[in-house]
């Protein structure tokens, strides 16, 4: 995907901070902080259903509660707390855009374009 060096810098520093930020008790389990990257994916897939529910008048009682741009803006937690998960299992920024880069090659593949 060749991250820009901006993003490659940007990512470390959030990694780091996100590491520095927990409790001292957490900064001692790096497992715990590994299943807290990854939870925190969950909670954000959590957040952008419930925008689209909002978004979209699924629930009636509640009615229209959120608009296309709350579902997007979750969306984008989304992709941020998947990055920040990649960056802090591999420290290494360049290891995560060629995981990136790798997975869009296979997908792209995978799929077939009307001649």
């Amino acid at each position: 995907m060749n991250f820009t060096k901006e993003l490659h810098d940007d990512l470390n520093r959030l990694d780091q901070w996100l590491d520095y930020e927990t409790t001292p008790e957490y900064r001692i389990q790096p497992l715990a902080q590994g299943w807290g990257r990854i939870g925190k994916i969950a909670e954000e897939v959590g957040e952008t259903v419930q925008a689209f529910i909002g978004a979209t008048g699924q629930n009636p009682r509640k009615g229209i509660t959120h608009d296309i741009d709350d579902v997007l803006e979750e969306l984008a937690d989304v992709v941020f707390s998947a990055l920040c998960a990649m960056q802090h299992l591999t420290k290494d920024a360049d290891q995560v855009d060629q995981i990136l880069t790798d997975k869009l090659t296979r997908l792209l593949e995978r799929i077939h374009y009307p001649e």
